[in-house]
């Protein structure tokens, strides 16, 4: 599981905005380390470039890492490279659709959007790509498709939101911070894709590729206010999760956590895990990030300021981690995909790691001492990303299954 952040942060380092993306795909893990092997290697964090440019969120597929870069658009590396060698892919803010500007639609110079936030790429066809631009004002369409590469973009969000019962009746379409947190189907049907955003209560499910949406949990203010994070379980296709921050209400029961899953694969046919009545999903908490391992019944959540985790597929949960002096949502967190007990874990702040399947906890040095933006432990090849929160750009620590990251420099 996949997940990427993206923050903006005041001149005294207070992040004021801060969205999770999340996305999945099936790979089988090629080498399981031994239970009982050490992990005590060294290694060396290597930058692969795009400094100066705030980086949203990155994908990986078989060939190429894709990197979201807010204004600047989207671009790709291969994945084979630990140079800096960057390729240009559109959406940067200046991009024609239909011959008019993102500018001109999103006024650029305006608080109203904050440019390319997410991706998910066709595993079997590179050249097409879904992407999303994320706007906070009127009438502005957040979802586009590319089938060449990114030479054209179209729009491709037909039916996909909704309008808030507090906004004007003749307001037209209304697409608020269109951040869908998209999801398309592991066993490479690409043709069929979830998605959901900030302000959207509800999940949206495209079967065309995202031309077009649908609404398979209907928009209720009294359940969601925002969805945050999707997985797909490794083990079982058939089953989707998908993770977020409910709406406002009384004490103690203010904005809680949900993490859903649908047992019945697209068609959609959903069970709640949480909100479960325990103290750790309520008041102002939200799952901003799903985490499989090669352990088939453990589940760690990334939650408001600290972890859940779970050895019996969701049916407890334990508190595994909080820090008090980086009280930040842990916007990302991933599992190593050769031995179970390594995790890493970000929350702008910091960045931490677990030896032991998250009973304990350290605080890792982080690449350039800068904030973490997220992390990518890619499956195929055991490296593990970091995006610099502070526009420094992108690091790599190839082969990372078996090196603490406390040995890093």
């Amino acid at each position: 599981m996949y997940t990427f952040n993206f923050f903006i942060f005041n001149s005294i380092g207070k992040i004021l905005l801060a969205l999770s993306i999340s996305y999945f795909i099936l790979v089988i893990p090629s080498c399981i380390i031994s239970p009982d092997e050490p992990i005590d290697g060294n290694g060396n964090w290597i930058s692969i470039g795009l400094e100066g440019k705030l980086i949203t969120n990155i994908k990986t597929t078989k060939n190429y890492i894709y990197a979201c870069a807010a204004f600047d658009g989207l671009f790709r590396h291969p994945i084979s490279s630990l140079n800096n060698d960057w390729e240009y892919i559109g959406l940067e803010h200046h991009t024609l659709i239909n011959g008019i500007s993102i500018d001109t639609l999103k006024g650029v110079s305006s608080p109203n959007t904050v440019g390319m936030s997410d991706v998910i790429i066709n595993p079997n066809n590179e050249n097409e790509m879904i992407a999303v631009i994320i706007t906070l004002g009127p009438n502005v369409p957040g979802i586009y498709k590319t089938v060449d590469g990114g030479e054209n973009w179209i729009e491709a969000d037909s039916g996909y939101g909704f309008i808030p019962y507090w906004w004007p009746d003749d307001s037209g379409r209304f697409n608020p911070w269109k951040s869908a947190q998209v999801l398309f189907n592991p066993t490479h049907q690409f043709d069929v894709i979830f998605a959901g955003d900030v302000w959207n209560d509800g999940i949206y499910r495209s079967t065309n590729s995202g031309l077009t949406w649908e609404a398979v949990i209907k928009p209720n203010l009294n359940t969601f206010s925002q969805t945050n994070s999707f997985s797909q379980d490794p083990y079982d296709p058939t089953i989707i999760y998908a993770g977020g921050s409910g709406s406002a209400g009384d004490a103690p029961t203010w904005r809680p956590a949900w993490f859903i899953k649908s047992t019945n694969g697209v068609e959609g046919i959903w069970e709640t895990l949480l909100p479960d009545g325990t103290e750790y999903v309520y008041f102002d908490s939200v799952v901003d990030d799903i985490c499989f391992t090669t352990n088939p019944q453990a589940i760690y959540l990334g939650m408001r300021t600290f972890i859940l985790g779970s050895r019996d597929d969701g049916k407890t949960w334990t508190k595994l981690f909080t820090d008090s002096d980086h009280p930040a949502n842990i916007f990302s967190i991933e599992a190593s995909p050769n031995n179970e007990r390594h995790l890493a874990a970000g929350n702008g702040q910091i960045l931490i790691e677990s030896t032991d399947a998250g009973k304990t906890w350290a605080k890792v040095k982080t690449p350039a001492n800068g904030r973490v933006g997220g992390l990518r432990w890619d499956k195929q090849t055991d490296n593990l990303y970091v995006i610099s929160g502070d526009s420094s750009g992108i690091y790599v620590l190839p082969e990372a299954s078996s090196i603490r990251l406390t040995n890093t420099e």
